[in-house]
C-alpha cells in the first residue's frame, strides 16, 4: 500500500503545481486534492508533508462540511497529532483543543477518536507543564 501512497502523494503534488493561482483556496477540486494529498503523505510517513497539505486544507474542509461536522473534527485531529508527532506541542494543543467539541458532538464522548482526542490532550498538556517547569 505505501508504494499506491507514494504514487498518489506525487500525483497530489503534481496537481498542485499545476493548480497554483489557477483555483480559489476553497475551490473543490483543490480541496479534494490537498485531501487526496494529506492522506498519502500520512500513509508514507512524510508527516511535514501532510502538516502542510492538512493546514492549507482545513478551511476548504470547515466550508463544505460545517464548522460542526465530524470530517471537519476529523482533520483538526490528525493535524493535532501530527504536531504533536513533529514536536510542536502548543500546536498540537491548538488544534486538538478545537476538535474536542465538535468529535464529541458529533461522534460522542464514547467513541474511540474521542477517547484517543482525549489521550493526546492529556499527553500534550502535560509535555507543556514539564517543559513550562524546567
Amino acid at each position: 500500500m505505501e508504494n499506491n501512497n507514494c504514487f498518489y502523494l506525487d500525483i497530489c503534488k503534481k496537481l498542485l503545481e499545476l493548480q497554483e493561482n489557477m483555483f480559489h483556496k476553497l475551490n473543490v477540486w483543490q480541496a479534494k486534492t490537498l485531501d487526496c494529498g494529506f492522506e498519502a503523505a500520512i500513509g508514507v510517513n512524510m508527516f511535514e508533508t501532510a502538516k502542510k497539505f492538512g493546514m492549507e486544507n482545513v478551511d476548504a474542509i470547515k466550508f463544505y462540511y460545517g464548522e460542526q461536522h465530524p470530517t471537519y473534527g476529523m482533520i483538526l485531529l490528525k493535524i493535532g497529532k501530527i504536531c504533536d508527532y513533529l514536536g510542536d506541542i502548543k500546536e498540537s494543543l491548538y488544534y486538538l483543543q478545537q476538535a474536542e467539541p465538535i468529535l464529541r458532538l458529533g461522534l460522542g464522548s464514547q467513541h474511540p477518536a474521542c477517547r484517543e482526542l482525549c489521550e493526546l490532550q492529556h499527553k500534550v498538556l502535560e509535555e507543556i507543564r514539564c517543559t513550562s517547569i524546567q
